[in-house]
């Protein structure tokens, strides 16, 4: 490895496809909590938390197929008892014949202790404001830097935040997201009498579209519904992926009659849509809130609505009858 890659002020790793690591540079050691001498270990799934593994092998890897690279994803590193959050961007290229991904990795806590040393220095220089004009030159320089740091940082905080709550394969919202949503859409109508309705659609028969033409072309047809679901939905409610071909939508001030004709008009746009890669259609099950309703009931009703669809033949809508 170059001297500079070896030494350089951020984690660099070098893996193939299967997690297999090639190369690992002294900086990405000493994060995890190696010695510079020893041999790093054969797998990457030796460096990640278990969550952080699952986060990997479910987003960063289909997310590099389809663009041959990632851009900053959130995971966290394994350092004896200690975790390490880090921002990962890697690119995949072809090296002596074979394809290599190209990791880098940034710790989170750099840009935590580097604005705490900043608002220590500022601190030190309000105390000496009225003695010199050099502390006052020095405050200013200070207060400038604190201001590029907070902007720094703020944006560093959206992107975690859309990381956090957003699916790394299609771009919409995630189950995390569609969780809390929900859960706010519940207590407005616990107290301000808000209707809403939830809509669960599934794609028919999506295990025929992986074994007939491969995974690549099955997280295509998700990303291409997910489009599809984003633009249609787009000014009525929101939409997320809560499952490998699932997906939700969340209505509100719709009740359940008008969700069903909404639902009829969704599957009936996608069973007419042109498609890239072949042919879709979606079960969906509609279900609206009720007085006592909690997450899991109007889930569970939801749920069972789209159950009902699959029976009666699929490509079909059913409402809830509980």
């Amino acid at each position: 490895m170059l001297e500079q890659l070896n030494f350089a002020p951020c984690g660099y790793l070098i893996i193939n496809h299967d997690g297999e690591i090639h190369a690992m540079n002294q900086t990405l050691k000493r994060m995890v909590g190696m010695d510079e001498r020893t041999t790093p270990p054969e797998h990457i799934h030796a460096l990640l938390t278990k969550p952080s593994l699952l986060y990997y092998q479910t987003y960063f890897l289909p997310l590099l197929d389809v663009t041959g690279s990632v851009n900053e994803i959130y995971l966290t590193l394994k350092r004896n008892e200690e975790r390490i959050p880090v921002l990962m961007s890697a690119v995949e290229r072809e090296v002596d014949g074979e394809n290599r991904i190209e990791c880098a990795i940034m710790a989170m806590g750099v840009r935590d202790a580097y604005e705490a040393e900043l608002l220590q220095e500022k601190r030190n220089a309000l105390r000496t404001l009225k003695e010199t004009d050099e502390a006052n030159l020095k405050l200013q320089k200070l207060l400038r830097e604190v201001e590029d740091t907070k902007d720094e940082l703020e944006l560093l905080n959206d992107q975690l935040q859309r990381l956090v709550l957003t699916d790394g394969l299609t771009g919409i919202s995630n189950r995390r997201h569609f969780d809390e949503t929900l859960d706010s859409f519940i207590e407005e109508y616990q107290r301000a009498s808000t209707i809403f309705s939830l809509l669960i659609l599934d794609i028919d028969f999506f295990k025929k579209i992986n074994d007939c033409f491969g995974h690549q072309t099955g997280d295509m047809v998700l990303q291409e519904l997910s489009l599809k679901l984003q633009n249609a939905t787009m000014e009525k409610g929101f939409v997320a992926r809560i499952g490998g071909e699932e997906f939700a939508v969340l209505l509100k001030n719709v009740d359940e009659k008008e969700a069903y004709e909404w639902g009829e008009c969704l599957r009936r746009m996608i069973e007419e849509s042109a498609w890239m890669h072949t042919p879709v259609t979606v079960s969906i099950g509609v279900a609206e809130i009720r007085e006592r309703d909690t997450y899991s009931t109007i889930l569970k009703r939801a749920d069972d609505a789209l159950y009902r669809s699959k029976q009666l033949g699929r490509n079909r809508v059913s409402r809830s009858i509980v």
